[in-house]
């Protein structure tokens, strides 16, 4: 019942944002003079530079300047027991040992929508291998932007890791290693963090999120610099991505809860 109320809030706040939108196209004379049909008109093949940035970026065999672009670790930072990578955020770094969930994770998502199984590609398991970013041995409990660092430097960096594990875990329900276990405590972390804002369900109050970032490891919020509230949508994303989910009773509730008051 809680999960259906919770659907009918989403659309009533998609029905209330249409209502507050713009009632019409405002006329803008250069735009008006721009054809809806360019001609000649060619749209690069996305997906074939998809293919081919992924079996570029992926062999290991690949010799060169700045050659390969992906190497194999022996031991995770968070799971000792498993092998994981690194790959360059770009061409010709100067951080070579760097590795980067930003860079990574998106890249698995990518080839992952064209087709490709990154669970079982050159002989390896890229997707479980990934699980390293999750930062469990430094009690973060969160997929963060490296293996082993600390939340609470900026939203984007911190939120972004999650929601490509989230599309992962989507794409491979069976993926196994830790996923399942990572996928509730994420759930968990988020509910905490948006109470901890002042965000409640009973009474219903919105959590304050005008800051640059949050510290979870203290639940306490970084106000320097630039505040980022537009990260309250990848939380709503985060809680919409968990909904999906059937079968798991505990995590709509929770994902109802994050969704609401962190508006």
């Amino acid at each position: 019942m809680q999960k259906i109320a919770l659907y009918v809030c989403i659309q009533l706040l998609f029905c209330f944002g249409a209502a507050w939108a713009q009632p019409g196209q405002i006329a803008v004379p250069r735009v008006d003079l721009m054809p809806n049909q360019p001609a000649p008109y060619n749209i690069r093949d996305w997906k074939e530079v998809a293919l081919k940035y992924d079996s570029f970026v992926y062999d290991l065999s690949h010799t060169g300047q700045y050659l390969p672009l992906s190497f194999l670790n022996p031991a995770g930072v968070n799971y000792p027991q498993m092998q994981t990578f690194r790959l360059h955020t770009y061409v010709g770094t100067n951080s070579p040992f760097g590795n980067e969930a930003i860079n990574v994770m998106p890249s698995l998502v990518g080839a992952s929508l064209v087709g490709l199984d990154k669970s079982s590609q050159f002989g390896r398991n890229w997707v479980r291998m990934s699980q390293d970013f999750f930062n469990k041995n430094n009690g973060e409990n969160l997929y963060l932007n490296a293996p082993s660092t600390s939340s609470g430097n900026d939203w984007w960096y911190d939120m972004m890791p999650n929601v490509y594990f989230y599309q992962l875990y989507d794409l491979y329900p069976n993926i196994g290693g830790e996923a399942d276990w990572q996928f509730t405590t994420i759930a968990d972390r988020l509910l905490s963090a948006v109470r901890a804002m002042g965000g409640s369900e009973a009474p219903w109050a919105p959590a304050y999120m005008n800051y640059r970032a949050w510290r979870f490891s203290t639940m306490e919020p970084n106000a320097n610099g630039v505040p980022e509230p537009g990260s309250r949508r990848r939380f709503r994303l985060a809680a919409l991505s968990r909904l999906e989910r059937n079968g798991q009773s505990r995590i709509p509730q929770r994902s109802g809860v994050v969704y609401r008051i962190s508006q």
